[in-house]
């Protein structure tokens, strides 16, 4: 399994050595992509989307994502099918990543 110990001066190398070849802007995507899978942020209101998966570390249950309302709240669905409507709580819900899971092992 790919840890951050791993990835990260992989990743390094992937810029020291291919700095030349490698267009900035191409670096910079893989160091953020590193640092959100590693590193997830809590999601904000805006950044729900239609359909999407996201957890919910209170639970730890995933969810999907149904209707987004203009009032903060959202409808999601759970894996079993339940139906629920809650609003956006702070550090309550996250983008799936592996590291978020394994953090309630």
């Amino acid at each position: 399994m790919l840890t951050k110990e791993i990835c990260k001066p992989a990743f390094e190398d992937v810029k020291k050595y291919g700095e030349n070849n490698i267009p900035p802007l191409a670096i910079d995507i893989f160091k953020r992509l590193i640092e959100e899978y590693f590193n997830p942020q809590p999601l904000k209101f805006g950044d729900l989307k239609r359909d999407m998966w996201i957890i919910d570390k209170r639970t730890g249950n995933i969810i999907q994502v149904k209707k987004i309302g203009t009032n903060g709240a959202f409808s999601f669905e759970t894996v079993d099918g339940s139906v629920y409507i809650t609003s956006l709580k702070k550090d309550r819900f996250y983008p799936l990543s592996q590291s978020i899971m394994e953090e309630d092992k």
